[in-house]
């Protein structure tokens, strides 16, 4: 078998002729400022590998998406990056009524997210949201802070995890999507 054989094979199956594409590129290109790495992703439907079939995503699972960042990066490592926090980004996200639009525009028109969830610190846990919701009369009004993520310049939408008032006003909870 030849090396990273079946990562290609699976990067082919799901994203036709994206390796080659990439392959044509040197690496000098890829890791420079205004690569076209991320581009030719979305262009070959990238951002819709982890949305499921039903929402009108690849519907990958987690082994296949493991196999395709690794033939990503071995392509380009700052593109396995970016797509991986996309990927992370994703998933997090719960799958409801309330989530089905998002989910259907990231298939369709290949959007990508980039994670407000958690900052590179120490101690740090996307369990713990540095932002906090509170309730005004005009909506709702976010504070703390989010450091820039790998998509930050590319993304389409800004995913963030916050904590909300409890319902019996006496402490906070993470904000949860409204299972249907």
């Amino acid at each position: 078998m030849i090396f990273l054989q079946k990562e290609r094979e699976t990067l082919e199956q799901f994203l036709p002729g994206l390796d080659a594409r990439l392959q044509t590129l040197p690496l000098k290109v890829m890791e420079a400022p205004g690569s076209p790495a991320l581009q030719l992703f979305r262009e070959h439907g990238g951002p819709g590998l982890l949305v499921p079939k039903e929402y009108g995503g690849a519907g990958a699972n987690a082994l296949e998406m493991i196999r395709i960042h690794r033939a990503l990066g071995s392509r380009s490592p700052s593109l396995a990056i970016a797509t991986n926090m996309h990927t992370c980004t994703v998933l997090a996200i719960p799958l409801c009524a309330a989530t089905a639009e998002l989910m259907q525009g990231i298939a369709h028109k290949n959007l990508y997210l980039a994670s407000g969830f958690a900052d590179g610190r120490a101690g740090g846990s996307v369990l713990a949201p540095n932002l906090k919701a509170e309730p005004t009369s005009t909506g709702w009004l976010l504070t703390g802070s989010k450091k820039p993520c790998s998509l930050s310049e590319s993304m389409d939408f800004l995913t963030a995890s916050v904590l909300l008032p409890s319902p019996d006003g006496n402490g906070q909870e993470l904000a949860r999507c409204p299972w249907n």
